[in-house]
């Protein structure tokens, strides 16, 4: 971080100062890596998911190779714990700054379209099978 990202911090509260650093860390893998950040952003959306779940919000396949790649690399991340076996979620705070950063992005809808599909297709298939 440079000296001129320090001094955006000094002087603001320790939330403010929380949601610039992830503001610019989003940016940096925006430029770095924008599949790992397309996949963090979708990760925050639910409060837990799997590879399923992603795959369905961001309306790819599981079994594409850089999706593959990319998730690993993904729940392999600091931000990220492990819940239960193969369910994973985003670190309540870091959540909470990222779903402030997604306001902005004209795709939200989009996904939170995805994602309730997601969830209506597991609830009618647990329904279906229950008859």
């Amino acid at each position: 971080m440079t000296e001129e990202h320090l001094s955006d911090l000094l002087g603001v509260g320790p939330e403010r100062a929380g949601q610039l650093l992830i503001d610019r860390f989003v940016a940096s893998l925006n430029a770095d890596d924008p599949h790992l950040q397309e996949l963090l952003m979708a990760a925050a959306l639910p409060r837990s998911f799997d590879a399923d779940l992603l795959a369905a919000v961001l309306g790819r396949e599981r079994q594409d190779a850089e999706f593959a790649e990319t998730f690993t690399r993904l729940v392999a991340n600091s931000l990220i714990t492990e819940r239960a076996m193969g369910s994973y979620a985003v670190h309540d705070s870091i959540r909470s700054a990222l779903l402030l950063h997604w306001r902005d992005r004209a795709d939200l809808e989009d996904h939170l379209r995805r994602l309730l599909a997601y969830h209506d297709g597991r609830y009618q298939r647990a329904r279906k099978a229950a008859e």
